[in-house]
């Protein structure tokens, strides 16, 4: 097995059967290409190849799959947990939750949520190793739609820190199924999902907007070949359920290159947990575990292959903001908030009253409806109705179909319970009358009861106060009965006013009438403004007086006070900003050297191809001199030679632009430790400075721990803290406490015995 000085080529040579006689073809070497080999490196060197780009993705919105796969014994496990007892040989998982967490705390203009879930794939059955009892998984299923796939009743775990979330890893890799046999000591005996959920959120301005990813990073079982490893029983059985799932891993990624219609990604939980990474919304990498040895040389063959194969597929990864329905409605309220204080703003502005935008409540539509009613009994005027805003006009509507309503059901129920008594009630109510109303009484039991006009009949020029609907008296009596409610025995009004306004004055006029009414002294309206006000303001005392007693607590205050008023703050802060401006000018340079060394890259491409074409191009003249062995045979036209000089300016061009990137990239790391330690400093100034306002006795380190209710430690919490800082500068970076801090914590010396299973 021979890796090419590309770096991204590997040649696997076959020895010839000498069995096979003098006519062999058997295939003599297998050259396959992939995006880099690595050879003899640093776990440190993997991670930043092959998972670095995946993790940064997942911080900005894009779902990523790092997944390793081999056969068993070739390192898989320890490329993506690493060995927990070392720091420098921790694995992907470990590196990318320390990645996460140190951008979090970078990124101080956003907010995030970060979850985990860790999954097991044993026998073909689903184990939740965050759970209380991993064992039980009959709640466990996988769904998919169109856009997601999801694993119903998975734990899922809300992580602050990385050491929470490494004490979770950790807990869960307790829990694995491991077995031992002849080329492994400690085999895995199941695929394992490790699940990153980071839910991102601008701070202030667009909180309902929100981007939501996930990180998988799956650790598969080795494919076994059952006369190798010889196992028998249990462990058979295993090595056959996994073998079964691998397979069916290599069938949907054959189909997914092929472009099949139907992929059989239904054939095995893992092709279904695994259906998103291999050909839906996921940025995806795979590592191709190889055990280079004549022994295995089959197997290393297989997994280039099948490497090669998943290299040729495409997904399609996209930034995913969150579709919840609870942001989306409070989003709505929002806009809804800022279109009603716009109406209000405006309407101050044109000089009118309170206008209500709102919903009106059980007690206000009664009153609009005993206020239609009273309109209706001629007690009210027409300017006195509601029509400020569109709401108050449609409520007003709906207020006279229920009064209409409540009439119909009255007059029906009057007809059920027999006309005749009606009748009599109205002939009763017409004899009432002075005489002076127009036409003869109808004393038939048909009709209404309201007289009959002769044909020359005319209305009189001066009625008489009794005959009169806008007479004090006949107010008066209208009034009694409107406030009296919704009556279904009050009669319509006998008579209407022959001439009305125009559309126009009625709504000018309301509106004046509607003015007057909040400006009058005993307005319902005022009444219920005035409370408002008065409840406000002594709301807004209490308020008042708790956001003082609170501001001594807020700390973000406090802490910009000591930015911009205090002369360390103002220092401290001032380094933050230049460390800050300098990390972006570097990320800026690596990203336009990048993009130089790709356009050199290319172009070497490009000019190799047009010189390779040029020589397969050779004019007649020449292939005659060469072939009859004359001076010119060998010697190059123009063209090739100003291609060849082209060329060899582009790589010159190459090596120079990677190596400014390769600089850039050394000093990146080193750019951003400062600033992390420029914000820890300035970090620790302010919890100084705020101690010593306070006026307190204590240091500062003791008032830090009163302020955030710590208790005071004992020796056995004391001389864990002292371990954990040796272990941090043995391993000579300050940032590995959590690590050591989280394995401590899992108890992870509590290892099961060689050869054990969890499952049954």
């Amino acid at each position: 097995m021979r890796i090419h000085k590309d770096g991204e080529t590997i040649t696997v040579s076959f020895p010839k059967d000498a069995a096979s006689g003098l006519i062999n073809n058997q295939l003599d070497s297998l050259s396959l290409k992939f995006d880099g080999v690595l050879e003899n490196v640093s776990q440190d060197t993997v991670y930043n190849t092959c998972a670095h780009d995946a993790v940064d993705s997942v911080l900005a919105g894009v779902n990523a799959c790092v997944f390793c796969y081999g056969q068993t014994g070739a390192g898989k496990t320890f490329s993506m947990s690493g060995d927990v007892q070392n720091y420098a040989h921790r694995g992907i998982i470990p590196r990318a939750l320390h990645h996460i967490f140190k951008e979090v705390d970078l990124r101080t203009d956003k907010v995030y949520r970060v979850e985990v879930s860790y999954m097991e794939i044993y026998n073909e059955g689903l184990y939740d190793l965050l759970a209380d009892n991993p064992a039980a998984a009959d709640n466990l299923a996988i769904l998919d739609d169109a856009s997601n796939t999801v694993v119903r009743g998975l734990t899922r775990v809300e992580v602050r820190s990385e050491e929470e979330a490494l004490a979770q890893f950790f807990t869960g890799k307790q829990g694995r199924s491991t077995a031992v046999h002849v080329l492994n000591n400690s085999s895995s005996r199941s695929h394992a999902l490790f699940s990153v959920y980071v839910e991102t959120r601008a701070s202030a301005e667009a909180s309902e907007r929100a981007l939501l990813s996930k990180l998988h990073l799956v650790d598969l079982a080795g494919s076994e070949r059952t006369k190798k490893t010889n196992p028998s029983g249990e462990q058979l059985r295993e090595a056959s359920c996994i073998n079964k799932s691998l397979t069916f891993l290599e069938q949907v990624v054959s189909a997914l290159a092929r472009k099949d219609n139907h992929v059989p990604f239904r054939q095995s939980k893992l092709t279904a947990a695994l259906r998103d990474a291999l050909g839906g919304n996921c940025r995806t990498v795979m590592l191709a575990n190889l055990w280079p040895e004549a022994a295995h040389l089959d197997e290393c063959v297989s997994t280039l292959r099948f490497a090669s194969c998943v290299r040729c597929l495409e997904t399609s990864a996209v930034v995913n903001e969150s579709a919840d329905p609870v942001l989306a409605l409070r989003k709505a309220e929002r806009q809804v908030k800022e279109l009603r204080q716009e109406l209000a703003m405006r309407d101050m502005l044109s000089g009118r009253g309170r206008v209500g935008y709102e919903d009106l409540s059980e007690g206000e539509q009664l009153e609009l409806q005993q206020l239609v009613l009273r309109y209706l009994n001629g007690s009210a005027q027409l300017d006195e109705l509601p029509v400020d805003s569109l709401k108050r006009i449609k409520e007003t509507y709906k207020a006279f179909k229920a009064v209409a309503g409540s009439w119909a059901a009255a007059s029906a129920h009057g007809s059920a319970n027999g006309g005749a008594a009606d009748a009599t009630a109205g002939q009763g109510d017409v004899a009432e009358f002075d005489g002076a109303g127009v036409g003869d009484v109808d004393t038939s039991s048909s009709g209404f009861c309201i007289g009959t006009a002769p044909m020359q009949a005319r209305p009189s020029a001066s009625p008489s106060a009794a005959g009169r609907a806008d007479s004090p008296a006949s107010n008066a009596a209208a009034g009694a009965a409107g406030k009296q409610g919704l009556s279904p025995r009050v009669a319509p009004p006998s008579r209407m006013s022959m001439s009305s306004p125009s559309p126009r004055t009625q709504l000018q006029t309301a509106a004046q009438q509607q003015q007057q009414q909040l400006t009058r002294p005993g307005s319902p309206l005022l009444q219920q403004g005035q409370k408002g006000q008065l409840a406000a303001a002594a709301g807004g005392g209490a308020a008042a007086a708790e956001g003082a007693a609170e501001l001594l607590f807020d700390r973000n205050a406090l802490f910009s006070k000591y930015k911009h008023s205090v002369a360390d703050g103002k220092r401290q802060a001032e380094q933050v900003k230049q460390q800050q401006q300098q990390v972006a000018e570097l990320k800026q340079q690596i990203k336009d050297i990048g993009l130089q060394v790709n356009s050199s890259k290319e172009e070497i491409d490009s000019l190799s191809m047009q010189l390779e074409a040029r020589k397969a191009v050779t004019p007649a003249g020449n292939r005659s001199s060469s072939s009859s062995g004359g001076a010119d045979a060998g010697v190059l036209d123009n063209d090739q030679y100003v291609l060849m000089q082209q060329v060899k300016a582009a790589k010159a061009r190459y090596r120079t632009a990677f190596d400014s990137l390769r600089e850039l990239r050394s000093s990146l790391d080193p750019a951003v430790d400062s600033l992390a330690a420029a914000k820890e400093a300035l970090l620790a100034g302010f919890d100084a400075w705020l101690a010593a306002q306070q006026g307190q006795q204590l240091g500062a380190t003791q008032q830090i721990a009163a302020w955030r209710g710590d208790d005071e430690m004992d020796p056995g919490e004391a001389f864990e803290r002292m371990e954990l800082a040796r272990k941090a500068a043995q391993a000579g970076d300050p940032s590995s406490t959590a690590f050591f801090a989280a394995a401590s914590k899992t108890g992870r010396a509590a290892v099961r015995s060689p050869g054990s299973t969890m499952r049954s």
